[in-house]
């Protein structure tokens, strides 16, 4: 990938296209993860919450 030998100057050091993609990539998985496992985990409350209620009737 030529792309890949581009040099970008962040400030603190130089890295290529391609590791910057990987590093926003990462940034915005790492993001994602904190936002989304409250959300599952009160998904998952709310759902065995109404199926022990829908079991004990």
């Amino acid at each position: 990938m030529a792309d890949a030998h581009w040099q970008i100057d962040t400030g603190e050091e130089k890295q290529t296209a391609e590791g910057l993609i990987l590093t926003s990539s990462l940034i915005a998985a790492e993001k994602a993860k904190e936002v989304a496992i409250p959300v599952i985990e009160e998904s998952k409350k709310k759902f065995f919450a109404s199926y022990d209620t829908a079991a004990s009737n």
